[in-house]
């Protein structure tokens, strides 16, 4: 990936297409801020996270900061305690922001119960509020499940997650997904009054909220062909093993299933139904399907064909739909007949779609987009239908001041500004938004740009067209460059915004910094009046995050991590092919081929990018 790509990327434009022509990657990354506003506790404190160090501390409702912003992490609060990481090692504070819990963990969960999953040197245990160890860290989790229970799996604990995004899931989180024959699913139960464990392992999935104290559980070493049944948090069962395959509880009911292998078919065929909160099976096995619950009613399927139960067992209508949604709320379901979707109520009636009519965006001259039979129609002022059509999907909101591209059996057109369509039927596969008057779109497999009358000034000729920066970055046969709207090559857009984007560290978290004097530049970082915090002294470094930011270590030969002093901590953390950004669907270019070097070479490729000097 090119790194005037990488940073024009950055700001990419949507593209609508059944193609593989839209943004070839996608860049993540996990700050301290991804807890930013989340209120678990009742005493409605929420993590804020900022400043050069990108350090973390907690807001009020009102937004008000009454626990300074200080620590590298700062978990949300539950049952009135939070998890900090503090120079990188987690202990918990209270409401005031004391640390009643030494920063002595590698990582922690959250307080339920007067219980908390701890880890340390990769191992899981338990503490209680006070911060003794109940269950010495041995084992890959420790899980508090309802007021006296914990799940122990053995082993070592293992983070799925890149790194700064690591977190211990809660037993939902854990136990909802996956397989139930997988090691990572097998679980022994120990009992905080009693500090000892119930017989048995289980491989467990989830049911409901552990104060229900209740887990669907199969027994290990019963085979493939093992069944679910409820167990009790204490080791003993609210229903006996007898489900080939179960859900979690959902609106007050979970569904249950038994697999019909079939001699003509190697696939299992599943026959499912339902029981409420207290394992009682409710609705009879007779449906195909696991969906789950929602409203009181279940979705279920037969071949292809959808149709709708109740908690009495009932198909509504007594009928099988080419599709068929559940109602959120209310009464009236939507089924599809054909390329028709129509309201359906519990005592099984075909009566209006409880859609038609519903606004999707309105224009200030009065147009406006509305739902019809699953699909989207144009009215004018006066409520009158400006196309005959129902298109299939319309770009939302609507860009009430040039055409908006809309959709209609597969191809991709645009209706103006007053609702009628550039050109009928619709002919593209695919388009781009207009932008200055001009769109880029798909015909035959090749783009060309079109005008907001419909009519092209390029007519179909590039392999790639994509809006850039005023213009359009175009490619024939390989050949990158760069047009205006009429098809002439013109010099690469100038990337000011791109630039300093990429010399930025977020709104209050300062910008990178250079200095040249020694007859090579050196980067460092500076607050926004250009007073430097890490010197300018690295050949390459990346922004603060969770109070440590990534530095291009010569000495080593690896990337390693400085804190808010500038300090390397003891022991170091470092990588030696640490490429500062993850990119999805993409590969970095090589320019050596030590990965230490190249990637150092990347990232400083990217850097003079950003202050105009490539």
């Amino acid at each position: 990936m090119g790194i005037a790509g990488l940073a024009s990327a950055l700001a990419a434009l949507a593209i609508f297409a059944g193609t593989n022509d839209a943004a070839p990657f996608v860049i993540i990354s996990c700050s301290p801020g991804r807890f930013a506003g989340e209120h678990a506790d009742t005493n409605g404190l929420a993590t804020t996270c900022g400043g050069k160090f990108n350090l973390c501390g907690y807001a009020d409702k009102a937004g008000k900061q009454v626990i300074a912003q200080q620590f590298e992490v700062a978990l949300p609060f539950s049952s009135g305690l939070a998890g900090v990481r503090i120079d990188g090692k987690f202990g918990f504070v209270d409401l005031t922001g004391t640390l009643v819990i030494p920063a002595r963990f590698d990582l922690v969960g959250y307080f339920s119960n007067g219980l908390a999953e701890v880890i340390l040197a990769g191992r899981a245990g338990v503490i209680d509020r006070q911060g003794e160890t109940l269950i010495e860290p041995n084992y890959a989790r420790a899980i508090p499940f309802g007021d006296d229970t914990v799940l122990v799996r053995d082993g070592a604990w293992n983070s799925m997650r890149p790194d700064g995004c690591e977190s211990l899931d809660d037993s939902k989180s854990a136990l909802q997904f996956g397989s139930a024959d997988s090691p990572s699913s097998q679980y022994r139960l120990w009992h905080a009054k009693t500090r000892s464990f119930s017989p048995g392992v289980y491989a467990l999935r989830y049911f409901d909220d552990p104060e229900r104290r209740l887990l669907w559980a199969r027994i290990k070493g019963s085979g493939a062909r093992g069944k679910f049944g409820l167990l009790r948090s204490d080791g003993t069962w609210q229903t006996a093993p007898e489900y080939d395959d179960v859900s979690p509880l959902t609106y007050g009911y979970a569904t249950v299933c038994d697999l019909k292998p079939a001699p003509f078919d190697p696939r299992n065929w599943r026959s499912c139904g339902a029981v409420d909160a207290k394992g009682k099976l409710i609705v009879p096995f007779k449906f195909d399907g696991t969906f789950y619950w929602q409203n009181g009613l279940k979705l279920v399927q037969k071949g292809n064909a959808k149709g709708i139960v109740d908690t009495s067992g009932a198909l509504l209508g007594g009928r099988y739909f080419d599709d068929a949604q559940v109602a959120e709320k209310g009464d009236v379901s939507l089924v599809r007949i054909g390329d028709e979707w129509m309201g359906l109520d519990r005592r099984g009636r075909i009566v209006a779609n409880p859609e038609d009519g519903q606004a999707l965006a309105q224009c200030p001259s009065g147009l406006r987009a509305e739902k019809r039979s699953g699909k989207v129609r144009f009215l004018d002022a006066a409520g009158k239908a400006t196309e005959p059509y129902l298109f299939e999907s319309v770009s939302l909101p609507l860009d009430c001041d040039r055409p908006t591209p809309v959709q209609l059996d597969g191809k991709w057109g645009f209706v103006d500004t007053a609702g009628h369509l550039l050109g009928s039927p619709p002919r593209y596969d695919g388009v781009y938004s207009f932008q200055g008057g001009y769109a880029a779109v798909k015909e035959a497999g090749k783009w060309g740009i079109v005008e907001t009358k419909g009519q092209y000034s390029v007519t179909p000729r590039f392999d790639k067209l994509s809006p850039d920066n005023g213009v359009f970055a175009a490619e024939i046969e390989g050949r990158k460059s760069w047009v205006d709207a009429h098809g002439k090559e013109v010099p690469e857009p100038p990337r000011e915004s791109d630039r300093a984007q990429v010399l930025a560290c977020g709104k209050d978290g300062g910008r990178f910094v250079s200095d040249d004097s020694t007859g090579k530049t050196l980067w460092g970082l500076a607050t926004a009046d250009g007073t430097a915090f890490v010197q300018p002294k690295y050949r390459a470094l990346r922004c603060y995050v969770n109070g440590l930011a990534w530095v291009a270590d010569d000495r080593r030969r690896m990337w390693c991590q400085i804190d808010a002093k500038g300090v390397i901590r003891d022991p170091a953390r470092c990588d030696p092919n640490f490429n500062g950004r993850m990119i999805f669907d993409a590969n970095f270019e090589k320019f050596a081929d030590d990965p230490y070097e190249s990637s150092v070479l990347w990232e400083r490729a990217l850097l003079d990018y950003g202050r105009g000097t490539t």
